[in-house]
């Protein structure tokens, strides 16, 4: 039904990347970062592990005719969360939905950093971003849809590597990234 592949970034696993492939033209990703202590790795296992749930009742239950949108699962990762609260732990997440046939990305956001969208045929890149805070919280996540078009470049970025320094301790940072990135077309 679908096929998954998860990727760690970093000493200790505390960035992941999880993807969900349904079929040639869906795709979800969940990103996460948290921090260092052992209660926030945990808190991270979890949150996979809630979305991983999450996404295979609804197609359980719908047959595969139907995916929950990127609010609906975090609400419900988020609704887990606050059930069982860890002291001083925290997840920063960004969920995206991509949709190739509708040509649309999806993103619900809780905190986490920047996505890059190049548009090749314009050479400009856009950062994709929503307000909200990390994990645990309150406040339902927020949704923003984009269009894609053909030759468009997702970046999912990091804070390693957003937090890189040049020889002058400037931290390389979203926009420099996004600069960067028009100079290479």
């Amino acid at each position: 039904l679908a096929q998954v592949a998860t990727i760690s970034v970093g000493e200790g696993g505390s960035d992941f990347v999880e993807f969900v492939r349904y079929d040639e033209k869906h795709l979800d990703v969940l990103m996460g970062t948290s921090g260092e202590s052992p209660e926030s790795k945990l808190l991270s296992a979890s949150v996979k592990s809630v979305w991983m749930r999450e996404i295979c009742n609804t197609l359980l239950s719908t047959q595969g005719t139907m995916w929950p949108t990127p609010g609906e699962l975090l609400g419900s990762v988020q609704e887990s969360l606050n059930r069982r609260p860890l002291a001083g732990a925290e997840v920063r997440l960004a969920h995206l939905r991509v949709d190739l046939k509708a040509g649309r990305l999806v993103r619900g956001d809780m905190g986490h950093h920047a996505t890059l969208l190049y548009r090749s045929t314009e050479g400009l890149s856009t950062r994709l971003e929503a307000p909200n805070e990390s994990l645990p919280h309150d406040d339902l996540p927020e949704q923003i849809g984009h269009d894609l078009q053909a030759g468009d470049v997702l970046l999912v970025v990091s804070p390693q590597v957003i937090e890189l320094t040049n020889s002058a301790k400037e931290a390389l940072g979203v926009m420099r990234l996004g600069e960067l990135l028009e100079t290479l077309s």
